[in-house]
């Protein structure tokens, strides 16, 4: 017989509706594209990024404090800190990597089924994405989180962020028409246990 001292609440995904104004989402687009794309890259459990487009076709920027971004780092920290303490209850650091700028462009560009978690790397625990592009400007090309065998496909609403475990298996499917903009970024903290 098992006896349950405390029952697991951690949820599957939740989401923050109109974190990021319509003006603040195109000053983030702005921003990055200004930087400078690259191709985005798959990690192994060797920890080198490849491009491998099977798996992945889309652009990246990566932004960090040195961005102008401030206001942007304090607002997703803040609604993180609620989410969190609201919806999966992790000891958190904080974001212990760079924020990823993704683009993605018709037609076709994706990402497969993956999870962030990463072996053997940094401990990321909680993964966002914020919708940064109006969904009526792109076609498909929906972030879809897995409980069980369902996929369940996230809002698209812009200025959203969506949040969920970085070991939730997820995809982002083929974009059909438009160009889709999102941030991802993660937080960080110990080991689960």
């Amino acid at each position: 017989m098992t006896w349950l001292f405390h029952l697991d609440t951690v949820e599957t995904w939740a989401y923050a509706d109109k974190v990021f104004t319509p003006e603040e989402c195109q000053k983030i687009i702005d921003l990055a594209l200004a930087k400078g794309k690259t191709s985005a890259t798959i990690t192994g459990t060797d920890m080198k990024g490849e491009v491998n487009h099977e798996v992945r076709k889309n652009s990246v920027v990566w932004l960090n404090e040195k961005d102008d971004l401030n206001w942007m780092y304090q607002r997703l920290a803040a609604t993180a800190i609620n989410m969190n303490k609201q919806f999966f209850g992790f000891d958190l650091f904080g974001f212990t990597e760079d924020i990823q700028f993704t683009e993605y462009e018709a037609p076709g560009e994706h990402y497969k089924k993956h999870i962030d978690k990463i072996y053997n790397g940094v401990s990321r625990k909680l993964s966002l994405v914020v919708q940064l592009t109006n969904p009526a400007d792109y076609e498909d090309c929906d972030l879809e989180v897995y409980t069980q065998d369902k996929a369940i496909k996230m809002k698209r609403d812009q200025g959203t962020v969506l949040f969920f475990p970085s070991y939730t298996l997820h995809q982002v499917t083929p974009i059909t028409k438009g160009t889709r903009h999102t941030l991802v970024a993660w937080m960080g903290g110990p080991n689960f246990k």
